[in-house]
C-alpha cells in the first residue's frame, strides 16, 4: 500500500516536524559524545517521512524555515538533558542554501540565547546537497565561529564532500560518509586503504573523525580497530524520539575491546594496522591475533605466518604478511581476489 501523499511546505506550517536523535559515540567506551538531530514529518496517518523522502521538495524558503525548527527543538531537548545531568552535544544539519542566508548566524545566536545553550555545545552539519559557493558563505561560517559554534563536514568521501574542501572551510568535526566502507565484504584491500586514509587524515589536521553508517557490529570493529575515535550507525543505535536519549545514555557501554577481537575482518584489520612494514606490537602470546587463530585456525601453517610478524625487526622475505593477509581477506570476501594487503 502506497504511503499517503505529503505536503513539505504545509507539514512546516503544521508543526508536524519532529526531531529524532541518533548517537555519535567513542568507539572504545560506548559513550555518546554528541546527538545528531534528524528532521521527520509526521504525515496525516500518523508515519514518519524521513529527510530524505521531503527535503528535496523544498525551495530555499522553506529550508530555511524547517532549519529553524529543527535548531528551536533540538535545543530545547539539550536543554532537557542539560538539566537531567547528561553532558553531551548536540548536532543539527545545515543545508547550504541556508548557510548562505546573512541572516543564518543571527538565528543560531537568538537560539541558542532563548535556550540558554553555551554555542560550543552546538555542532552544525553541513550537508552536501549541492556544491558551496566558498565566498559567499565563508563570512557566515566564521561568524558562527565567532560566536563559538563548531562545525562539521557531512559525508567527507563522497558527492561535494571532497578533502580539498577541508583547506576552505575550518571544519571542527569531520563525517566520514558510509560509501567510503560500504564495499568491505567485497574488496576488503581497497577498502581499508580509503577508510583508514581518511581516518589519518582526521588525525593529521587535529579534527577529530566520525565514521557514518556503522551497520554492524563487524564494522564498528574494523573502525576502531583502525583508530577511528567516534563512530554512528545503526550498530550502535537507531535513531529515536528525543524523549528517549536519558535512558539510552544511561545503558551505553563499551563496544569494541581491542585486546580480544572476535571477527576475521576485525584481525583483517588489526593486520593492516600493524603488518606493514614494521613488525606486530608486543609478544606473539599477547597479540590479539593469537587468541583468535587458537579458535580459528585448523592445521594450517597460518600460525607459522602470523609468529613471523613479531620481533624487533620484521624482514619477511617469505611474503608471510601477503599470505596472512590473503588468508584474512579469503574469509572476508570469499572469491572476492584483489589485490592483497600486507
Amino acid at each position: 500500500m502506497s504511503k499517503p501523499s505529503l505536503a513539505p511546505n504545509a507539514a512546516l506550517a503544521d508543526g508536524r516536524v519532529e526531531m529524532f536523535m541518533q548517537p555519535i559515540v567513542d568507539l572504545v567506551t560506548g559513550r555518546p559524545s554528541v546527538f545528531e538531530a534528524l528532521a521527520r514529518l509526521r504525515r496525516p496517518d500518523g508515519s514518519l517521512a524521513t529527510a530524505a523522502e521531503f527535503v528535496p521538495s523544498l525551495d530555499s524558503d522553506d529550508l530555511d524555515a524547517l532549519f529553524r525548527i529543527a535548531l528551536d527543538r533540538s535545543l530545547a531537548s539539550l536543554a532537557h538533558w542539560i538539566g537531567l545531568g547528561i553532558r553531551v552535544d548536540i548536532s543539527v544539519n545545515l543545508d547550504p542554501s541556508t548557510l548562505g542566508n546573512p541572516l543564518c548566524s543571527a538565528w543560531v545566536e537568538e537560539a541558542l540565547h532563548r535556550h540558554d545553550i553555551d554555542a560550543e555545545r552546538l555542532v552544525l552539519e553541513l550537508l552536501e546537497t549541492r556544491a558551496i559557493d566558498e565566498a559567499e558563505q565563508n563570512s557566515t561560517i566564521d561568524a558562527l565561529h565567532a560566536l563559538g559554534v563548531r562545525m562539521a563536514i557531512d559525508d567527507l568521501g563522497s558527492g561535494y564532500s571532497t578533502v580539498s574542501r577541508l583547506r576552505h572551510f575550518d571544519f571542527d568535526l569531520i563525517k566520514i560518509d558510509a560509501s567510503v566502507h560500504d564495499g568491505f565484504t567485497t574488496a576488503p584491500a581497497s577498502t581499508l586503504c580509503s577508510l583508514s586514509t581518511l581516518i589519518a587524515l582526521g588525525v593529521n589536521v587535529h579534527r577529530p573523525s566520525v565514521v557514518e553508517g556503522l551497520e554492524s557490529l563487524d564494522m564498528l570493529a574494523v573502525a576502531a580497530v583502525l583508530g577511528a575515535p567516534l563512530g554512528q550507525g545503526y550498530a550502535i543505535a537507531r535513531p529515536m524520539p528525543a524523549a528517549a536519549v536519558p535512558a539510552w545514555t544511561a545503558q551505553s557501554a563499551p563496544l569494541v575491546d581491542q585486546h580480544h577481537l572476535t571477527t576475521f575482518s576485525a584481525v583483517l584489520a588489526y593486520h593492516w594496522v600493524h603488518g606493514r612494514g614494521s613488525a606486530h606490537p608486543g609478544n606473539t602470546s599477547a597479540c590479539p591475533i593469537t587468541a583468535f587463530l587458537a579458535e580459528h585456525n585448523e592445521g594450517s601453517p597460518v600460525d607459522s605466518w602470523h609468529v613471523s610478524q613479531h620481533g624487533d625487526s620484521v624482514k619477511d622475505t617469505a611474503g608471510f604478511g601477503r599470505k596472512l593477509s590473503e588468508w584474512l581477506a579469503a574469509h572476508v570476501a570469499p572469491g572476492a581476489g584483489g589485490p592483497a594487503i600486507a
